[in-house]
């Protein structure tokens, strides 16, 4: 069941709503069962198979966390080390088995498996969150919760699927004492959702064809030119930032409707002015586990230089192992690891230099640099085949030179020659019109530069006033919960329904 869908917001939405309020308003057991029912509901709509993988994964990780803190210290550590290793055999089993089977049939010939593994919705989201609580569990640094609550915490339907990945100090705290939301707070969660919604149906899924159509040519073994690679490539900067920050705003929108709060997990990342600080805007909340499960464990930054570029390498390889099962992944990721090297490396220089303040780097061409890198990051994340890669990132570093398609020579008419005097050539296939791009494409690329670079973000939109979230920086816009916030944002809701006549899913849902 998808957030942007009629089933979800019209029939799942109200009824698992009043259904928990009704449930709440007896006792806090009668809004958890209440809770809980809906959101296995919500996740065994997708696949009644995978609900049993979600539940025993819960039950098995409800049981060794109890072990761990009833155990003395010698013996939890043991089950530690098994629930680890239980939770990453699982989710390399559904996630990676594909994988290695294609690689062994392509080397020798056989395959692993004779089946093809589906992979269950939402498993690499509530595999590390349930990590995150056994290693705390072992540090001491969490009380032991009873099944029920901690289905809840695992299984909560508007972070379950894509995110944010919930830290237990968080989330249990609010599931033991939630209580029935302000008015106020429903309205704000409300406005959030739609918001999402709106960047989901109108500017992720008019963004998508652009890029698929480029990126399934270089798939198939076509020629693209440069300027449509990275036409495509723009097209799937801002489609992937749509598509990843309307859902994170659905889940936070959702998550205040029930009385919950969810933690941020997108903030402007396209404003950064470098890769580490991207990182810390994008996919926050992947980033903080990385950081204090992995990155830090081993040394962080308080270790030599070597060791911390090593240390970021590893960093980064898992994040695009997280991400996918593919050497595209695997590259994405140690690109970006590189990229933050190429960080560290740049301050060292930088505290070499006496620059304690700023950068030797203006902040408009830092930015502008960090969003290239990032867009060329797509090559490796989008593309489908080791073919379409290398053909992708070979055109976008201009190897196959500075080409536009042959067909938008005539359509260009005048600006033709001077393009060609600039060094462009005009060769090979076009696989979008160019009066497609002119009419929408370029636009909404535009329109999407705009939005991205001058808006206020969602947080400060709608949580500058909300102390919980803390949101640091305020945008000159505010929405306020009166008519004209409630007019606006029904007009919002209206304009994003015209558009949901073609339901898509949300790119992070493959992970």
């Amino acid at each position: 069941m998808l957030f942007n869908s009629y089933s979800f917001i019209f029939l799942f939405l109200p009824i698992a709503w009043i259904g928990y309020w009704i449930a709440r308003g007896r006792s806090n057991e009668w809004g958890m069962i209440a809770l809980s029912m809906a959101s296995l509901f919500f996740y065994a709509y997708w696949d009644v198979r995978f609900l049993p993988v979600l539940l025993f994964s819960i039950g098995i990780n409800h049981f060794v966390a109890g072990m761990i803190t009833r155990t003395g210290r010698r013996y939890s550590r043991s089950w530690l080390i098994a629930g680890i290793i239980f939770n990453l055999g699982l989710l390399g089993f559904f996630k990676y088995m594909n994988f290695f089977s294609e690689i062994s049939e392509s080397l020798t010939g056989v395959a692993i498996l004779s089946v093809h593994i589906l992979l269950p919705i939402g498993i690499s989201f509530f595999t590390f969150q349930q990590i995150t609580y056994l290693i705390d569990a072992y540090r001491g640094k969490t009380a032991r919760y009873d099944l029920l609550h901690y289905t809840v915490f695992v299984a909560f339907f508007p972070q379950l699927i894509s995110g944010p990945i919930v830290h237990h100090s968080e989330m249990m705290p609010q599931f033991k004492t939630a209580s029935r939301p302000e008015a106020r707070s429903i309205a704000i969660g409300l406005s959030i959702f739609i918001a999402g919604l709106f960047k989901k149906l109108v500017l992720a899924d008019n963004i998508a064809p652009f890029a698929s159509a480029v990126f399934a040519a270089s798939d198939s073994g076509a020629d693209v030119t440069f300027v449509e690679t990275w036409g495509a490539l723009v097209a799937f900067s801002f489609q992937m930032y749509f598509d990843f920050s309307g859902y994170s705003d659905m889940a936070i929108g959702l998550g205040l409707m029930f009385g919950i709060r969810l933690p941020i997990n997108f903030r402007s990342p396209y404003q950064a002015l470098s890769i580490r600080e991207y990182w810390q805007r994008w996919h926050i909340t992947l980033g903080r586990f990385l950081t204090d499960y992995v990155y830090i464990p081993l040394g962080g930054s308080r270790v030599t230089l070597p060791r911390n570029l090593a240390n970021l390498i590893i960093l980064m390889f898992l994040s695009g192992m997280w991400h996918g099962a593919g050497l595209g992944f695997i590259l994405w990721g140690l690109l970006n690891g590189f990229w933050l090297c190429c960080n560290v490396i740049m301050s060292r220089i930088n505290q070499m230099l006496g620059i304690t303040r700023g950068s030797l780097i203006p902040a408009p061409v830092a930015c502008i640099m960090t969003f290239l890198a990032v867009s060329f990051g797509w090559c490796f994340f989008k593309s489908v085949n080791f073919a379409g890669l290398v053909n992708m990132t070979e055109t976008a570093m201009g190897f196959n030179g500075l080409t536009l398609p042959a067909s938008f020579a005539l359509e260009l008419g005048g600006f033709a020659p001077i393009l060609e005097f600039l060094g462009f050539t005009f060769s090979g296939p076009g696989h979008v019109a160019i009066g497609e791009w002119a009419t929408l494409g370029v636009p909404m690329i535009i329109a999407s530069f705009l939005i991205v670079w001058t808006m206020p973000n969602t947080n400060q939109l709608f949580l500058s006033n909300d102390p919980e979230y803390n949101v640091e920086e305020q945008g000159f816009l505010i929405w306020r919960p009166n008519m004209v916030g409630f007019v606006s944002v029904s007009g919002i809701f209206f304009f994003a329904m015209l558009f949901a006549s073609s339901i898509s899913e949300f790119l992070y849902f493959q992970f």
